[in-house]
């Protein structure tokens, strides 16, 4: 209990230092050094497999704010120290083993914050000081003060040289109490009691079993439910529609329902899949006389909602007691060849993407098709394991999730603004250059963007009005400006670098 207390002074005075009139740099990276020393116990790194794969990612994008420095490293390392620290907390009881109820655990967990902090605070409260104890610490304290300072008025009226003694202690103290009200306003108060909190929340998270317990309950495999038999009756009592009989037509006539419609889909997945093939993979070549954009986006947003469509048909035909129909082998085939198809739809879904990456370069939306069409993939082994071994929902989402997860951390050890910039500095296609884009990319790229000048003469035919050399000009002053007033808290190599670049330069 010492050791909390201990940190959660030291953290919330840490979080105030390193933090406060900083960009996010190198103090993310030793605040959540911090709060992993203090809020993870060593021995649940070297035994918990979850904890292992979290701090491990936590290291990689830690690494990655430090080196890489953007947007998406930031928030997935945010979002692995979150984790970690809720994993960490829950370990010893009902353990969590996946982030989709590691997510409900955490709320659960913020929301008790104010509780948690009444509960603290009325532990450590001290008995009551008696009156007799009052009136004499004023006596001790306060009366002589009013004494001294009585005296100390006479003697400034009375003494020119005290006087000016005093004048000048007074200053000095003036300044000192007008330096400590700026340390001390209202929008530094509220930062430190916002770092008490999250350190608070790091040490002192309540341990929430609920989520846990109930996680503990899912089974990876389906298991069989037996219907309860129904007592013997009297033959006038006995009906042709009994419980078990019942069951067995209900899944019969669903498992006929799903071979109709896998043998109905399958049939039309091949003719969407050889138009695609024959035309997308191989005869596609943009001359300008059909709308790119339309084909590539629209057609890319229905084949997601397709493939999406059918995994859920999938888990939809393939719960419970279905799982166990005598003749299931009949659906099987179908099953495999419709996710198969699938696949292919996504790989077809790929090329379209990389067309248009083609003709109009990368950009944000359609590096993360990509990531979603891996995605995409990993979920369709996973739907073939669930038939073949009669996965869960439950092992769907537990691994899914963390699949999620791991592509997240994966991304974010790349420099996607600059991979950007010079996969479109080299466009077959210059005219179709976005330029204001270009320019809008983060501060790391101003060094490249600085010796390709010439891109920005070309004609943006979407904003011809725009001056995009003193939009340049002016992100390259306030990087400057902003890297020069902050501290070694905010460092980070790209930052670094690019202040160097323009180091030995000047612009008018």
């Amino acid at each position: 209990m010492k050791r909390k207390v201990i940190g959660l002074l030291l953290g919330s005075l840490l979080f105030n230092y390193v933090f406060w009139g900083e960009s996010l740099g190198i103090n993310l990276f030793l605040f959540s050094l911090f709060l992993t020393l203090f809020a993870v116990p060593f021995r649940l790194v070297k035994t918990d497999r979850h904890v292992q794969v979290l701090a491990l990612g936590a290291l990689l994008t830690g690494f990655s704010v430090l080196f890489i420095h953007s947007t998406m490293s930031v928030v997935i390392h945010i979002l692995s120290m979150v984790l970690l620290i809720t994993f960490a907390n829950q370990a010893g009881r009902e353990i969590l083993k996946s982030i989709w109820y590691a997510i409900p655990t955490l709320v659960h967990n913020l929301l008790l914050i104010p509780k948690n902090m009444r509960d603290g605070i009325n532990h450590s409260q001290p008995e009551g000081i008696p009156a007799k104890g009052l009136l004499r610490f004023l006596k001790l304290s306060v009366f002589p003060l009013i004494v001294v300072a009585v005296f100390f008025i006479l003697f400034r009226v009375a003494n020119p040289i005290f006087y000016d003694f005093s004048t000048d202690f007074l200053d000095y103290v003036g300044a000192y109490l007008e330096h400590l009200y700026e340390v001390l306003s209202f929008p530094r108060i509220f930062f430190f009691l916002s770092g008490f909190t999250l350190v608070f929340w790091a040490l002192y998270s309540q341990h929430s079993e609920k989520f846990a317990e109930l996680e503990s309950r899912m089974k990876n495999i389906i298991e069989r439910i037996r219907p309860n038999r129904p007592k013997p009756v009297s033959t006038s009592q006995a009906t042709t529609s009994s419980h078990p009989k019942h069951s067995f037509i209900a899944l019969k006539n669903e498992n006929r329902t799903a071979r109709i419609m896998m043998v109905l889909v399958n049939l039309l997945l091949v003719a969407v899949n050889l138009i695609d093939i024959i035309w997308g993979w191989f005869g596609l070549e943009y001359k300008g006389d059909f709308d790119l954009t339309a084909y590539v986006h629209e057609g890319t947003y229905i084949l997601i909602f397709s493939i999406l469509l059918s995994m859920s048909l999938i888990l939809y035909f393939y719960r419970r007691n279905q799982n166990f129909y005598p003749f299931q082998n009949q659906l099987k085939p179908l099953t495999y060849l419709w996710i198969l198809q699938n696949a292919v739809l996504v790989i077809s879904v790929a090329i379209r993407n990389l067309q248009y990456i083609h003709y109009y370069g990368l950009a944000y939306k359609r590096i993360g098709v990509f990531v979603f069409l891996t995605l995409v993939l990993f979920g369709l082994y996973t739907l073939v394991l669930k038939v073949k071994d009669r996965k869960s929902a439950y092992y769907l989402i537990r691994w899914n999730s963390w699949s999620i997860y791991a592509a997240f951390i994966a991304i974010s050890l790349f420099n996607w603004d600059g991979i950007i910039l010079r996969h479109n500095l080299k466009l077959a296609y210059p005219q179709n250059l976005d330029i204001e884009f270009l320019v809008s990319l983060s501060d790391k790229t101003l060094p490249l963007l600085d010796q390709n000048r010439q891109i920005l003469d070309i004609e943006n035919w979407q904003q011809p009005n725009n001056n995009f050399h003193y939009q340049l000009e002016s992100r390259i002053q306030d990087f400057k400006e902003r890297y020069e007033s902050e501290s070694w808290l905010s460092w980070n190599y790209q930052d670094m670098r690019a202040y160097h670049h323009f180091g030995a330069q000047t612009y008018h």
